[in-house]
C-alpha cells in the first residue's frame, strides 16, 4: 500500500467519497450535507495539501483523510476507506498518519466525531487511542492526548 499527500486534483474524489458516505450513512442528512458543500469545499482546500493522505494499491485509491493543524489541536475533517478495502488496515494507515502528522506539528490533541450509527469506525478509533468524550447531537465525540 502506498501513501501520499492529498493535491488539490484529489478534491472531485473527496467529494464523491464524502457523498457516498453521507448516502451510506447518514441518508437524512444528505440534504443538510449538500446545502453546506461550498462551506465543505472551502474547509477542505484549506486542509491542503499539507493535511491530507490518500492510500493507494496499484495506482487505485483505497482510502482518503483529510485533517486540520491547529496550535491546541488536530481535528480529522474526513476519513474514506473504499468499501471492499474495508477491514484491511486502510483505516488504520489513514488514522496513524493523521496522528503522525499532529504530532510531527507539535499538537498536543487529536481530535474527530464520528457518527453514532459507524460502529465499525468508532472501534478503530478506540483501537489507536482515542476516547470517548461527549456526543454533538448524532455524532460522538472522541479525543487522544499527543504529549508524551
Amino acid at each position: 500500500m502506498s501513501y501520499r499527500t492529498v493535491r488539490p486534483e484529489d478534491l472531485p474524489l473527496l467529494f464523491r467519497l464524502e457523498r457516498a458516505y453521507m448516502q451510506e450513512v447518514e441518508p437524512d442528512s444528505v440534504a443538510g450535507w449538500t446545502n453546506a458543500l461550498d462551506r465543505n469545499l472551502e474547509l477542505w482546500i484549506d486542509c491542503l495539501p499539507t493535511s491530507g493522505a490518500i492510500t493507494d494499491e496499484d495506482g487505485t485509491v483505497t482510502g482518503l483523510a483529510v485533517w486540520q493543524l491547529q496550535p491546541a489541536v488536530a481535528t480529522l475533517v474526513a476519513v474514506h476507506v473504499v468499501p471492499e478495502r474495508r477491514g484491511a488496515g486502510v483505516g488504520g494507515r489513514l488514522l496513524e498518519g493523521f496522528v503522525g502528522a499532529a504530532t510531527a506539528g507539535g499538537v498536543p490533541t487529536a481530535a474527530l466525531g464520528v457518527h453514532e450509527s459507524n460502529t465499525r469506525a468508532e472501534r478503530l478509533y478506540k483501537s489507536h487511542g482515542f476516547r470517548h468524550i461527549g456526543s454533538d447531537g448524532a455524532y460522538r465525540l472522541f479525543e487522544r492526548s499527543l504529549t508524551v
